[in-house]
C-alpha cells in the first residue's frame, strides 16, 4: 500500500513540475506558402527583403505583410492582441481582429482600410 502511495505521490509531482512548464513551451508559428492561422499577443514587422511575424516566443518569415488590406511599408510594425493571418502564396494577409482579405479578393482595393482595426502602427 505504501509503494502505491509513494508511487502515486511521485507521479503527481512529475506531472506538476511539467504543468509549470508547459505554458513556457508555445507552438511555432507556422512557415508556410498557403494557411490560415490566429494567435495572440502578436506584433509584425515588414524589412526590406521579408515581412515577420512574432508571437510566444515564436516568429515565421513571408514574402511581404499585407494589414487590412494594405501593405506594410519597409520598418513598419504593428501590435495586435489577436492577429488572424492567411498566407496565400507565401504573402501574409492579416487582421487584427477582423478577416483577413487577400487583395485579389477585394472587389475594388481602393475601398480596403483599417477602419476598425485594433492595430497598433508604429515606423514606415
Amino acid at each position: 500500500m505504501y509503494r502505491a502511495l509513494a508511487s502515486a505521490a511521485a507521479i503527481a509531482a512529475a506531472a506538476l513540475a511539467l504543468a509549470a512548464f508547459v505554458p513556457l513551451l508555445a507552438p511555432a508559428l507556422p512557415q508556410c506558402t498557403d494557411c490560415a492561422f490566429t494567435v495572440r499577443d502578436a506584433y509584425v514587422v515588414q524589412k526590406a527583403d521579408r515581412g515577420y511575424i512574432y508571437a510566444g516566443g515564436s516568429s515565421a518569415a513571408y514574402g511581404w505583410i499585407y494589414l487590412d488590406g494594405k501593405p506594410l511599408k519597409v520598418n513598419q510594425t504593428a501590435q495586435c492582441q489577436r492577429l488572424n493571418a492567411l498566407v496565400r502564396g507565401g504573402i501574409a494577409y492579416a487582421s487584427c481582429g477582423g478577416v483577413p482579405e487577400p487583395v485579389e479578393w477585394a472587389v475594388n482595393a481602393s475601398t480596403c482600410r483599417r477602419s476598425g482595426s485594433n492595430a497598433v502602427l508604429s515606423g514606415g
